[in-house]
């Protein structure tokens, strides 16, 4: 979990806030726990950003969420079946990215977590879920010195997509090298070749503190043994890529580290690297991730919505299908992001996928409709022309007649189409507002029915 996060002495002004990476456990048996910590948080000053629980993982994300934050902040609650920790380890992997970074920290630990994790002294603060209240008092010195030590340059107020590093192949020429330059290119950012033949460190430093992040291939022959330890000194974020008919095995060159080998024990390996085969898979591949890393995180104004947040955490995962023509892209994107911060797992065919494009029409779209249980169908001028969008909802309405799974329209645009279930008009209203709409009605809808099961 990420949330940014800032403190301010009483009665300073609080409307400018500055971003920390929050990590926090998912469980339901934590939300007491969870809304304790928000709670003091918000009443300290703050505000925050989310990107809440999903079934992909992107570690450049993770990378990057840290790297633009001032400071890290984690609530760890026990876990008695894990044997070494006593923890979740994905925390301890976080708690590690944050070392890594040097980012100033304060960690709240549940009695009972080994000791040995998570420093020492002022940087950490053990609690018991049996009496919360008896921490407050320090919890907030601590989170007010914190403050004084995050970093005041770093900012929420929005960047631009910039330079990324790119070291791909033998050969810096080839036609896979400009087809994955040309695929960055796409996604906005400025691909720069890294020159590996640098032997000024100083100047070397600079060239990778000016990039968002950076590419790598982990085959190449131009990666000399000593870069990748360079780049993870750096805390550059890196998309690591892996080609598996080069035989598929770590280089010699690749550092390990504890934190590397924790997170391989918490993660699948299509998420610690990029593996590929042919062309159209690498893009397809790193498409996923370009996508993750320019996504803008959605952000908590009001106190409402971390609660509603939080709360979330204990309701019942039912999955929503957002389906639509791409005129309506601009809404399914914004409502993506809407439905991140609700903690709703959905599913989109742009926005929120771990499908390989050139497998998703063909063989696991229809699968994604089956395995939902709400199916949200965005309709505008398009939708009735696109097969894609008629085959979901052929298919949608074959589940809904058996009684698993909800249809439920918004019109977007103005329509005469005459569907049986009742809709939603919100053509009147701008994209992102009728996706704010549209999370509010699904959050509404999934807490009522948690409630009726109760």
């Amino acid at each position: 979990m990420w949330w940014g996060l800032h403190l301010r002495p009483e009665g300073e002004d609080v409307s400018v806030r500055i971003p920390a990476y929050f990590s926090h456990s998912y469980r339901h048996q934590d939300r007491v726990v969870n809304e304790f910590f928000w709670n003091l948080l918000w009443a300290t000053g703050l505000t925050l950003t989310v990107d809440p629980e999903s079934e992909s993982l992107s570690i450049p994300y993770l990378e990057y969420m840290m790297k633009r934050s001032a400071a890290f902040v984690a609530v760890v609650t026990r876990r008695p079946e894990q044997e070494t920790y006593q923890c979740s380890p994905f925390m301890v992997f976080e708690y590690g990215l944050a070392v890594r970074a040097q980012k100033p920290r304060l960690v709240f630990v549940e009695s009972g977590v080994s000791k040995e994790l998570f420093g020492s002294g002022d940087e950490v603060l053990y609690f018991t879920r049996q009496a919360l209240d008896q921490i407050e008092p320090t919890a907030q010195a601590r989170l007010s010195s914190l403050l004084l030590r995050s970093d005041p340059a770093t900012s929420i107020l929005g960047h631009g997509l910039g330079k990324v590093g790119v070291l791909f192949g033998d050969v810096p020429t080839s036609e896979q090298s400009k087809r994955l330059h040309a695929l960055i290119r796409r996604f906005g950012y400025t691909p720069i070749s890294l020159d590996t033949q640098i032997t000024d460190w100083f100047r070397l430093s600079l060239q990778l503190d000016e990039l968002d992040f950076i590419v790598i291939d982990q085959n190449s022959s131009r990666l000399p043994p000593w870069l990748m330890p360079f780049i993870n000194g750096r805390f550059v974020p890196s998309i690591l890529i892996r080609n598996r008919a080069a035989g598929g095995t770590q280089p010699a060159h690749t550092p390990t580290s504890e934190t590397d080998e924790l997170l391989a024990s918490v993660a699948r390996a299509d998420d610690l690297y990029v593996h590929y085969e042919t062309t159209a898979e690498l893009e397809s591949r790193l498409s996923f991730h370009l996508e993750r890393l320019r996504t803008e995180q959605t952000l908590f104004t009001e106190h409402d919505q971390g609660s509603r947040y939080f709360r979330s955490l204990g309701r019942r995962r039912e999955r929503v299908f957002l389906s639509n023509a791409s005129d309506a892209n601009e809404c399914g994107r914004s409502l993506s992001a809407a439905l991140n911060a609700e903690n709703v797992p959905h599913f989109h065919y742009l926005y929120q996928t771990d499908i390989e494009l050139a497998r998703l029409w063909a063989d696991e779209l229809p699968e994604r409709v089956r395995s939902s249980q709400y199916f949200v169908m965005l309709i505008t001028e398009k939708y009735w022309s696109s097969k894609y969008c008629l085959n979901e909802y052929q298919l949608a309405q074959e589940l809904a007649a058996e009684g698993k799974l909800k249809i439920i329209p918004y019109f977007l645009a103005h329509s005469t189409a005459d569907i049986p279930q009742q809709g939603r008009d919100l053509s009147e209203l701008f994209p992102t507002e009728q996706a704010r709409v549209i999370a509010l009605d699904l959050d509404r809808m999934q807490t009522a029915e948690e409630d009726a099961r109760s």
